[in-house]
């Protein structure tokens, strides 16, 4: 046995002489060697071969099938190209074939030879042609021991000419997406013994055929249908399905019945209709909950909360049960309530998204001193709240005063289930990150009534990223306190009744890449400072008074512009915080209670119609690797004679939905 994995700098070519030894067992995984020697052919003993994670490019040496005693051979996540040697077929000893993430190109090889295979995995490549073909009409009706087959993301084409009388395997794991299927496959009429099955990014239309129910009748836990066409589905019959993605298709009328057993439903932007059925609530194992973009109505049960539908009435108090949630979004609704002040009672509390709806009245916060102390994403926008914005409710939100102390490593919020995106506004545009960054902070009471003087406490708030304060009725001056906010990077003041000079403060923001002071009662000379010289006229208009830098408007001698010396700006380690992308959505993140793109997530166990995730991905994804200092060269070896480890499916293909509180990235 001859161990070198994880060794960054081993680099060149493997092997490097040609070796004759009698290796059964060679593992070069998770190295920077970038080429595969001919020679690699003469260790004609060799049972297991593993090149996976490393850096190997060009074309696979057809003297691989020169080892006819491999019974697991792993060239996952390299660069090979070129097409797959027909010299494989060769290797009837295999049990394990793993050719995914790589750039192999043509059709997939005859593999009518390996019996034994029981785990065939060519996903993520650049295959294409039909499968099966003509040529090959019975290319897997001799692998009858094949459980695991992952051909995804590839340009292959399996169209429905499937013939049910040719034989098959009876698949465990079966993963087609991506595949341009147009239909259900018949073929599947007689897998009852699947356990896994994603037919998803697909061209799939059409009502989903009843024999769909003969698919794992009594096995299947995970079935995905999203990204296609499907427009009706009557009934969900699986007695021990698990996991349920229907998103993103056409389907109409109202929800189907769940069965008792769905930990996760995510059956967002479809086109049901009617209201939410009741006996949702009584699933006591559910976890993940997605209705979300659809055309529900009907009234909020006491158990959900769901984003961009047409729900009404109150918030149920008995949220204040949930008390590890984490993130609560029930924007664009019609919820008509007062500011649901008794949610900072939540301890975990750190997205708040209450936009467009029908919420009235005050501001206020609960009393305990710890009311809303974790939260870092609060959106009120769109409302109908007035009254002024008491002091002592910022001072409460220390989740929002240092975040994120070591801002070199980027963790994003929710992380350890779903990364998902969140919205905020910028000048009037809805804009999406593609992840929500544990440091991003933002606040957004825009487009409400707010009257009075913005408060000075707002100043505190130094991890404050982003400050929505537009058409509101805000009075009296810019606080100067917003000097201190060096993490802003976005200030909209615009429509509202603000008056006095811009203060120098502001120029001192380094930061700060979008401000709109338009349409208030300012006057006075427009700072100058790095950022001030660089914002455009349309940010100041509306304001008669206002004079200097980028107006037509040109200060006198007595009111000339203060300035502000630029300091060295420190490089930035990335190009952006965020990934941005236009959308016209509302707010959606990760660990969610009905989001808009998001998922229902709760951590308490009572009471039972709140759940915890326990749905535990494992990934593919490597574990970093510490760098080793330039011109040292570490090598880990190990020979011995120890139990080979049994080939197993990759973990990325392997969501497995379990009764426990591991977590696990994905």
């Amino acid at each position: 046995m001859i161990r070198l994995s994880q060794n960054p700098s081993l680099v060149g070519k493997f092997p490097a002489n040609n070796w004759t030894s009698p290796i059964e067992y060679l593992d070069v995984s998770e190295t920077s060697f970038s080429e595969l020697a001919d020679s690699i052919g003469n260790l004609k003993l060799l049972g297991r071969l593993m090149l996976g994670y490393s850096q190997f490019v060009g074309p696979v040496p057809a003297s691989l099938g020169n080892l006819t005693q491999l019974t697991l051979l792993h060239l996952m996540h390299n660069n090979f190209s070129g097409h797959i040697p027909s010299s494989l077929s060769n290797l009837v000893q295999l049990t394990c074939l793993d050719l995914s993430g790589n750039s192999f190109v043509g059709e997939i090889p005859d593999i009518v030879n390996l019996t034994q295979v029981s785990f065939f995995d060519l996903s993520n490549n650049q295959l294409a042609g039909p499968v099966p073909s003509h040529e090959k009409p019975y290319m897997f009706a001799k692998l009858i021991k094949l459980k695991y087959l992952y051909i995804s993301h590839n340009s292959l084409s399996l169209g429905t000419t499937f013939k049910i009388d040719i034989p098959f395997p009876k698949f465990s794991y079966l993963s087609l997406f991506a595949c341009n299927i147009s239909a259900f496959l018949s073929f599947l009429r007689t897998q009852d013994k699947l356990f896994y099955l994603d037919l998803s990014e697909s061209k799939i239309d059409g009502q989903i055929p009843r024999w769909i129910s003969k698919i794992g009748k009594d096995s299947l836990s995970y079935l995905n249908l999203s990204h296609n066409f499907i427009t009706k589905m009557k009934q969900i019959s699986w007695k021990n399905l698990g996991y349920l993605d229907l998103r993103s298709n056409l389907l109409q009328g109202p929800l189907p019945v769940p069965p008792s057993s769905l930990r996760v439903i995510l059956i967002s932007n479809n086109q049901f209709t009617g209201e939410i059925i009741h006996s949702i609530c009584d699933i006591i194992a559910l976890d993940v909950l997605d209705l979300s973009n659809n055309r529900l109505s009907g009234t909020i049960p006491e158990s959900l909360n769901l984003n961009n539908n047409e729900l009404k009435g109150a918030n149920p108090q008995s949220l204040v049960n949930c008390t590890k949630l984490e993130v609560l979004d029930i924007g664009n609704n019609k919820i008509n309530d007062v500011f649901p002040y008794w949610l900072g009672n939540l301890p975990e509390l750190r997205v708040l998204v209450l936009r467009s709806n029908k919420l009235r009245g005050s501001v206020r916060v609960f009393e305990p001193k710890e009311s809303f102390h974790k939260l870092r994403i609060l959106d009120l926008s769109i409302n109908n709240f007035s009254g002024y914005l008491p002091a002592r409710f910022f001072e409460k939100l220390n989740g929002m005063r240092n975040v994120g102390a070591d801002e070199g490593k980027l963790r994003y919020l929710g992380e350890e289930y779903y990364q998902d995106s969140v919205v905020v506004t910028l000048k009037g545009t809805e804009i999406e990150l593609q992840k929500i960054l544990i440091v991003f902070t933002t606040i957004d009471f825009s487009s409400n009534g707010f009257d009075g003087e913005i408060s000075q406490v707002i100043g505190k708030l130094h991890s404050l990223r982003l400050l929505n304060l537009t058409h509101n009725h805000f009075t009296g001056k810019i606080p100067s306190s917003l000097g201190n906010l060096a993490k802003l990077e976005s200030l909209d003041l615009s429509s509202n009744n603000l008056a006095g000079k811009i203060l120098k403060q502001l120029a001192s923001l380094t930061s700060l890449s979008v401000l709109n002071i338009s349409h208030n009662r300012l006057d006075g000379p427009i700072p100058q400072g790095p950022q001030f010289n660089t914002i455009q006229e349309d940010s100041y208009i509306g304001n008669l008074g206002l004079c200097g830098f980028s107006l037509t408007k040109k200060c006198g001698n007595d009111e000339a512009p203060t300035t502000f010396h630029e300091e060295e700006e420190e490089a930035e380690s990335s190009s952006s915080w965020f990934d941005w992308k236009f959308t016209k959505i509302g707010y959606g993140s990760g660990l969610v209670i009905g989001l808009s793109i998001g998922y229902m997530v709760f951590a308490s166990r009572e009471p039972l119609w709140f759940m915890k995730m326990v749905v535990t991905w494992q990934s593919k994804k490597r574990q970093q690797r510490s760098a080793t200092p330039s011109g040292a060269v570490s090598v880990n070896a190990t020979v011995s004679n120890s139990p080979l480890p049994l080939c197993h499916p990759p973990s990325v293909h392997h969501s497995a939905i379990t009764a426990t509180t591991t977590r696990r990235r994905y």
